[in-house]
């Protein structure tokens, strides 16, 4: 039987925000490792690395994990960078974590956030009587092995150093799974020390007693941003939403740009816009707008560094768009917002 054309469901786009990628960055170049031609070769935008919240194709993330590894000369890098990396560096998705109070909350919005910050890859967690289990299930519908088993280590090391700020130091998880992804004759980096560890199956993960979830994290002193991170559905549409939003101030911002940074075709974006009655031109217009009425309504910001913000290379050009959404100057919009009622 022939397919009705628009009745074919699209495949999700894997993606991760690109802070998740800065720590592991960090750590290389404290190794000598030259990360932009591995950023190249695996077809990450490096530009949107300044931008915590963007989006990359996880597939080329992974890819790049698996040849920083090798060219670091190193199977333990993901448990390396886990153990390296402060929330804070883990962007939106770290610093809302930081205000936590005890070890339960942190489990608890840890998983719930991490599902936000990536998609293809997700957090599970299991309630026992004695302990609670978090999971990093195997995703085989991606096709960077490696990758994807340093990107597992990677979350069980920074989730055991988080249970370590309310356990202690030198605490390890009693029971544990690493994938059998995993290279076995790898160093594990003392994560380990009196855990009984196994490798039965693909998923990876590790127990934490009940009798530690109500324990005190980080003390008076941790405070969370509340960023909010808006869910990765893997729709291609919602996609180039948070990407344009992402890389709002980017000068250069077009349906080609984010097309590579996704690592889509531009013709696949339009395609996927038009079953929404929507193009690139209609939403970076809205996301210009909305972010220009949050500016003005909510800040002292200059009307200049908003236009900066907001990609514009000439202030002018922003007064002439705001003008043709509101029907006034961002100046006597700012002044009508202001008055008392």
């Amino acid at each position: 039987m022939r397919k009705m054309p628009g009745t074919s469901k699209a495949r999700p786009l894997p993606t991760t925000r690109a802070a998740s990628l800065q720590p592991f960055l960090a750590v290389l170049q404290s190794k000598g490792v030259a990360t932009q031609a591995l950023l190249e070769r695996a077809r990450v935008d490096a530009a949107l690395l300044g931008h915590d919240s963007a989006l990359l194709p996880l597939d080329s993330c992974l890819q790049f994990l698996d040849m920083a590894a090798a060219e670091a000369g190193t199977e333990s890098l993901g448990i390396e960078v886990g153990l390296a990396t402060p929330l804070e560096a883990l962007g939106p998705y770290g610093r809302g974590l930081r205000g936590c109070k005890t070890l339960a909350e942190y489990i608890l919005q840890g998983v719930k956030r991490y599902n936000r910050h990536t998609s293809g890859l997700s957090l599970q967690l299991q309630r026992h009587e004695r302990h609670w289990r978090v999971i990093q299930p195997w995703a085989p519908q991606l096709t960077e092995r490696r990758g994807q088993a340093l990107a597992h280590l990677n979350t069980l090391a920074i989730t055991i150093n988080s249970c370590r700020a309310a356990a202690g130091k030198t605490w390890c998880p009693p029971t544990a799974n690493i994938s059998k992804y995993c290279e076995p004759a790898m160093s594990y980096c003392g994560l380990f020390v009196s855990t009984e560890l196994r490798r039965q199956d693909a998923a990876t993960w590790c127990d934490i007693p009940i009798d530690l979830l109500g324990l005190p994290l980080w003390g008076s002193y941790g405070s969370s941003t509340h960023e909010e991170l808006q869910p990765l559905t893997g729709a291609l549409s919602d996609c180039v939403k948070q990407q344009i939003q992402a890389m709002i101030d980017r000068s250069d911002l077009s349906l080609p740009a984010v097309a590579k940074s996704l690592g889509v075709s531009p013709r696949s974006i339009q395609r996927h816009l038009g079953r929404e009655g929507l193009s690139f031109f209609e939403l970076h217009d809205q996301c210009r707008y909305h972010t220009a009425v949050n500016e003005l309504t909510g800040s002292d910001k200059p009307v200049t560094d908003i236009a900066f913000d907001l990609g514009y290379t000439d202030p002018s050009n922003f007064t002439r768009a705001f003008r043709r959404w509101t029907g006034v100057c961002p100046v006597e919009f700012r002044a009508a917002v202001s008055i008392p009622h």
